[in-house]
């Protein structure tokens, strides 16, 4: 089954139960249905997370979901097949939580610095190069 394919028909009445904790919910969705029928890895990608630092409780254990799915990983085949990646632009350490509960902690960080006019101008060409029917001096 192709992951497009999966999320044509989310079943979401079937694995998400109203007297369960959302973070139990989601780890249960995720892992019973979602990981299960899939056999490669993917990735869940998070851009611009550090909306959410102005919401200390939800960002507190929305930070603790996926600092307990990277555990799960450690110890289970299923949870091996998700890999998550987190893009932030502010420091994390200016709002106030656990660390030991923390994503931001495990894996392994890269700082992108600002791009400079070259790396600009290929960054355009590699664009304009990547759709059909168009080339940098157009």
């Amino acid at each position: 089954m192709s992951v497009l394919g999966l999320f044509s028909s989310p079943q979401l009445e079937k694995y998400w139960k109203k007297f369960l904790p959302n973070q139990q919910n989601c780890t249960k969705y995720f892992s019973d249905y979602i990981l299960i029928q899939i056999n490669q890895p993917i990735v869940l990608g998070l851009d611009d997370i550090d909306e959410i630092f102005s919401y200390p409780q939800i960002a507190g254990e929305f930070f603790k979901l996926l600092r307990s799915w990277n555990e799960k990983g450690k110890n289970s085949d299923i949870w091996q097949k998700l890999h998550i990646i987190i893009a932030h632009s502010q420091e994390v350490y200016a709002i106030n939580f656990d660390i030991n509960s923390s994503p931001f902690n495990v894996g392994f960080s890269v700082e992108l610095g600002e791009f400079n006019q070259l790396q600009v101008k290929e960054l355009i060409k590699v664009y304009i190069n990547s759709i059909p029917g168009t080339s940098p001096n157009e």
